[in-house]
């Protein structure tokens, strides 16, 4: 395994992440940054060593803990994700989906057309924060940041692992706020509150998370 990798960054889908990527490619060097899928092939089980080059010093990518666990060096790798509020998550999700319907994929393109209700049933669209995690306490990992405090909180990330503030990009914020499912038809956008209490229920789990983490920062309650 390479000796110099410094930072693993589990990407969790619509956290903000494709943001930090792009901090992380404007500290460390865009060839510096391996991203799983991207940069490689699509993999399902833990990342080969060998998939790591010599100047990879970020490895991150939709990869779960599980992924990279024989990867992760306490002393050396530091291990960094985001979170978001569930509801807000899920939903982001699924118009994300809702959009990519005529997609590239078989599978996309019938996940792309699925009702809320039976989206909530694909167990690999419930507890999704939670499941990239498993197999790690998230008091243990270096940093778990918020999409909903994303720049003060990718501020302190900086400041926790010294990154040279020449490098670090200013101003990048907003595109993490920047909602893009508000193009999406607001007919399509509206949210019962039969179908709020179905992604609640879905998603327990991820909502016991991120109140965790809220609560260990002194943050206001969630009510969502």
């Amino acid at each position: 395994m390479s000796s110099d990798l410094e930072l693993i960054f589990l990407h969790i889908p619509k956290t903000a992440g494709s943001t930090l990527t792009h901090v992380l490619s404007r500290v460390y060097g865009r060839e510096s940054v391996l991203v799983v899928g991207v940069d490689t092939p699509r993999v399902s089980g833990p990342i080969p060593e060998n998939l790591l080059l010599p100047e990879t010093r970020v490895l991150t990518g939709h990869i779960t803990y599980s992924q990279v666990s024989h990867l992760h060096q306490p002393s050396k790798t530091a291990l960094v994700t985001l979170l978001r509020e569930p509801l807000s998550r899920t939903l982001s999700a699924y118009y994300h989906l809702k959009r990519k319907e005529s997609g590239r994929t078989w599978y996309g393109s019938i996940a792309g057309r699925l009702p809320l209700r039976l989206h909530l049933r694909q167990a690999r669209y419930r507890n999704v924060m939670a499941r990239y995690i498993e197999g790690i306490d998230w008091a243990a990992m270096d940093f778990v940041g918020l999409f909903e405090t994303f720049e003060a909180d990718v501020t302190r990330l900086a400041t926790q692992l010294g990154w040279d503030d020449s490098r670090f990009p200013r101003g990048f914020g907003q595109k993490a706020i920047i909602n893009e499912n508000l193009a999406y038809p607001a007919e399509l956008r509206h949210v019962s509150t039969r179908q709020m209490n179905a992604i609640r229920r879905a998603n327990w789990r991820d909502i016991a998370l991120y109140d965790s983490v809220r609560a260990a920062r002194g943050l206001p309650e969630n009510r969502a």
